[in-house]
């Protein structure tokens, strides 16, 4: 079968579903499972199937891309590499180029956004950027946790999951016989908005269980000596027997610093596992957001908003979750609920 031949038609007939579920499945919309849309775009591709969106975009004189704009200091960190990588494979299948911004808080520009869309990925509180894209009229999908001001700037919401499964980890922990867990989270100003809700959560957690909480904030990139400090505060409490880590490629370093400390394991929980550095432990729980597959998802999202007239506000939850703790299967943290939500009031 020829490339030029292929149509949706085909894909459904070669899967035994309808047309209007391949449709919605190729296009990001609709009540579709993530299996089904992963199944449809793998079929789409073994035949040859080619989207007829590049000449749509050509006849409403529209850019052919879609921007992705990522925090700032996060170049180099798995996650955000991954969801990256997701997100060109997704474009690539949409005959559509990827446009990466980066940002500077200490020195913002403006800047011509010349896309058909955006994806904003771990926003900041108060992130000018946002701001700037929507006053641009172009759909505008945020990655991660959103202000309610935000909300009401942006046509959808792909959120990480990270307030419901949080709490779970906290509980994992628990059970593995941790009585008073700290968190390592970040500095105010590295700090984006799910982050400074996973902190929240582990506050509200602290009360629940009747601890002492121990906030211990640090750069996104911590330097030996930082570090060091993490530790020492964690020692002089007398009583802290594990941690909640928030940022990648941290948990690692720390726990076997620990470990060269004191000759044991501290339990360490991280909210996005970095394989990487965590090699060689024992007692740590990672994790993996699947982040390739989040940026997949996330910029069909997008493109599926991209052809719609209608502005409804849309969001939709990664949950494909799971957590990794050595020697133990894989614990899928979220349910896969409706996939889609929707509401006109924002």
């Amino acid at each position: 079968m020829s490339p030029r031949s292929v149509t949706i038609v085909d894909i459904a007939r070669e899967l035994g579903i309808s047309k209007t579920t391949v449709s919605s499945a190729l296009h990001g919309s609709g009540r579709v499972s993530e299996t089904t849309r992963t199944l449809v775009a793998e079929t789409a591709e073994r035949l040859g199937y080619v989207s007829n969106r590049a000449a749509q975009r050509l006849r409403g004189s529209r850019s052919q891309s879609i921007g992705l704009h990522l925090f700032p200091n996060s170049q180099g960190r798995r996650f955000y590499m991954q969801f990256v990588f997701g997100a060109m494979e997704h474009s690539s299948e949409m005959s559509l180029d990827l446009t990466l911004l980066t940002e500077n808080h200490r020195n913002p520009r403006p800047r011509s956004l010349w896309a058909d869309g955006m994806l904003v990925l771990d926003p900041a509180p108060n992130d000018p950027f946002i701001e700037q894209a929507a006053k641009t009229g172009i759909p505008v999908v945020a990655v991660g946790a959103l202000s309610p001001e935000q909300r009401a700037l942006v046509r959808g919401q792909y959120s990480g999951g990270q307030d419901e499964f949080t709490p779970i980890v906290l509980d994992r922990l628990r059970a593995a016989g941790v009585s008073r867990p700290a968190i390592i989270t970040l500095r105010e100003e590295f700090e984006p908005l799910w982050a400074a809700e996973a902190r929240e959560i582990y506050m509200d957690w602290a009360r629940r269980e009747g601890i002492p909480p121990l906030v211990l904030p640090t750069g996104f990139w911590p330097s030996e000596n930082e570090i060091e400090r993490i530790l020492d505060a964690l020692d002089d409490e007398g009583d802290i027997d594990g941690a909640l880590v928030v940022q990648q490629g941290i948990a690692g370093p720390l726990a076997k610093r620990y470990r060269a400390r004191h000759g044991r394991e501290l339990w360490v929980a991280t909210l996005a596992s970095d394989p990487a550095t965590e090699q060689g432990l024992e007692r740590v729980m990672a994790v993996d957001l699947n982040a390739q597959t989040f940026g997949r998802n996330a910029a069909r999202f997008l493109t599926g908003l991209i052809d719609r007239d209608d502005g409804d506000f849309e969001w939709r939850v990664n949950r494909d979750v799971a957590l990794l703790v050595p020697g133990r299967d894989p614990e899928y943290l979220l349910a896969p609920p409706l996939e889609k939500h929707q509401t006109s009031d924002r």
